[in-house]
């Protein structure tokens, strides 16, 4: 069994890292994947807090991290100077032996068109990388800033902010980005273990929408056992997101 898990730090997370380190204890996952992990010193406490190691993709735009106790037999980074977004590859082996490839990822963000077009653009780069690299059976997973088709976000509990975005794109969500990953047969970990639910991955104080995602190639999807979003005291005060994570039977 390995439990795979994504957090948005939201900023870094500087100035709240003993939340955000209990919140990965409680996780306990074999790797972790951070979004918006813009300082490499937080990132390194937390590796050496939980004895995992640590790599970190730097980016113009944003920063991807991950966290793992599963030995790594090797890693890269795809980071295109037009995009400014990295995507951070880590190829481990798990306890029972397997190979498993993860990359994790943080699209742009924002409900207007422009915004979803340009997601469209990350993750046509993003795939087109990863079908270049023939690793078999993987992982993608981070803060997609995306709305997959048959979510409900709860709107009136959105802030103004996002009011006023939808309100100029006629109350519409844009769900391109989402598709286009089931399109090329990536299992939505959660829609695919919590068929009827909605759980929402953010803000932490009034739950509207889910923008974080695992997905899951289709072979290593029959071997999912549960994915989640982990909701508790300490998620609250630690960041603006809640973690989501998935296990497989690998």
């Amino acid at each position: 069994m390995i439990k795979i898990a994504t957090y948005n730090l939201h900023f870094g997370g500087s100035k709240r890292k003993h939340q955000i380190a209990e919140v990965l204890h409680e996780i306990d996952a074999d790797v972790i994947i951070l979004t918006e992990a813009s300082n490499p010193e937080v990132v390194e406490t937390f590796g050496s807090e939980l004895g995992m190691q640590t790599y970190i993709a730097l980016g113009r735009k944003t920063s991807i991290a991950a966290l793992t106790r599963s030995p790594v037999k090797n890693w890269a980074v795809f980071d295109p100077p037009r995009l400014g977004r990295p995507l951070l590859e880590v190829y481990i082996e798990t306890m029972s032996g397997q190979l498993l490839t993860i990359f994790g990822l943080h699209l742009q963000c924002h409900f207007f068109k422009r915004n979803e077009k340009q997601r469209l653009h990350e993750l046509t780069s993003y795939l087109d990388y990863i079908r270049g690299r023939n690793c078999g059976n993987h992982i993608l997973l981070g803060d997609f800033n995306a709305v997959a088709g048959g979510d409900r976000p709860s709107t009136q509990q959105m802030p103004l902010k996002e009011k006023l975005m939808l309100r100029w794109e006629h109350n519409r969500f844009y769900r391109d980005a989402i598709a286009l990953l089931q399109t090329h047969r990536y299992a939505d970990c959660f829609r695919s273990t919590n068929p009827n639910d909605d759980w929402f991955t953010l803000p932490v104080h009034a739950p509207n929408i889910r923008l974080d995602y695992i997905f899951a190639t289709s072979a290593l999807a029959a071997r999912l056992q549960n994915c989640q979003v982990h909701t508790t005291a300490a998620t609250l005060t630690a960041s603006d997101h809640f973690p989501i994570y998935a296990s497989f039977d690998l």
